[in-house]
C-alpha cells in the first residue's frame, strides 16, 4: 500500500512540474485525441459558415484600423513572438526583420493591459465566445515565416488584413494553396496544415489574428476549455503576460 502511495505521489509531483514548465502539453494531447484537421476550412468563400462573427469585424474594420494606427506609433515596444514564447524561436528570429505580436487574448485568457490600449477592438472580441486567441500579427518589411505546422487541432485560424503593402509579394501559403493578402479580405484555414508567410515588400503587413474554437459537442468543448484554463493559470502564461507590451 505504501509503495502504491509513493508511486502516485511521484506521478502527481511529475504532473505538477510538467504543468509549471509547459502546461500546453495537456491541451495538445487532449486535442490530438478528440479533434481532427479540417481541410474543408481552407480559404472558404463563405467564412461566416465557420465564423458568423466575421461580419461584425468586417463592419467595424475602420474602427479597428484606427486603434491599430495609434498603437503602431510605438510599435518597437511590441515584442517579437519568440520573446513571449521561446517555443516559437524556429519561426520568429532575433536578428533581421521581425514578426511582432500584440496579444489581447490567448488560450481564452485576456491580456488586460493590452486590451486597454485598444478598447474598441477589445469590446468587439468580447462579444465572441468562440474566439480563443486574438492579437495583431505584425510582419516587418522583408520578413518571412518559414513553413511550419500548428500543433493544436481544436482551432481554426482567422486573419483579417488591416494594413497590407500596396505592391509586391505579400502572401500566405497553406498546403498547396497560396493567397495574396488584400486589405479587408479575411481568410480562414486550419493551422495544422503546413503553412508559411512571405512579406517581400518594403512595407508592414498587419492582420487581426484570431483562433476560433472548432465546433464540437458540449462535453468535448467543456474539457477543451478546462485544459486551456490550466494554461492561463500556469506560471509560463503569467510570465508571457508581463512581456506583452515591452514591460
Amino acid at each position: 500500500m505504501m509503495g502504491l502511495l509513493i508511486i502516485l505521489l511521484v506521478i502527481v509531483i511529475g504532473v505538477i512540474i510538467l504543468w509549471a514548465i509547459e502546461s500546453r502539453v495537456f491541451l495538445l494531447l487532449y486535442q490530438k485525441l478528440f479533434y481532427r484537421t479540417d481541410k474543408e476550412a481552407l480559404f472558404p468563400e463563405n467564412i461566416t459558415r465557420y465564423f458568423p462573427e466575421h461580419q461584425l469585424l468586417k463592419k467595424n474594420l475602420t474602427i479597428i484600423q484606427k486603434e491599430l494606427i495609434v498603437l503602431m506609433q510605438e510599435y518597437q515596444r511590441i515584442p517579437k513572438l519568440h520573446e513571449l514564447d521561446n517555443q516559437n524561436r524556429r519561426i520568429s528570429f532575433k536578428d533581421g526583420p521581425g514578426w511582432r505580436t500584440f496579444y489581447m487574448k490567448a488560450y481564452n485568457g485576456w491580456f488586460i493591459d493590452n486590451c486597454r490600449r485598444c478598447p474598441n477592438t477589445y469590446s468587439l472580441i468580447r462579444q465572441m465566445d468562440n474566439v480563443l486567441t486574438a492579437m495583431f500579427s505584425i510582419m516587418e518589411p522583408g520578413n518571412e515565416i518559414p513553413a511550419h505546422t500548428g500543433k493544436f487541432f481544436g482551432f481554426l485560424r482567422y486573419q483579417m488584413p488591416l494594413i497590407v503593402p500596396k505592391k509586391g509579394h505579400c502572401m500566405i501559403t497553406v498546403g498547396d494553396k497560396t493567397h495574396q493578402y488584400k486589405e479587408g479580405q479575411a481568410i480562414l484555414f486550419d493551422d495544422t496544415i503546413e503553412h508559411s508567410v512571405v512579406n517581400a515588400t518594403d512595407e508592414m503587413r498587419i492582420v487581426l489574428f484570431l483562433d476560433i474554437d472548432k465546433r464540437a459537442n458540449f462535453l468535448v468543448s467543456l474539457m477543451n476549455r478546462f485544459f486551456m484554463w490550466l494554461v492561463i493559470v500556469s506560471p509560463k502564461f503569467k510570465n508571457g503576460e508581463t512581456k506583452a507590451y515591452g514591460k
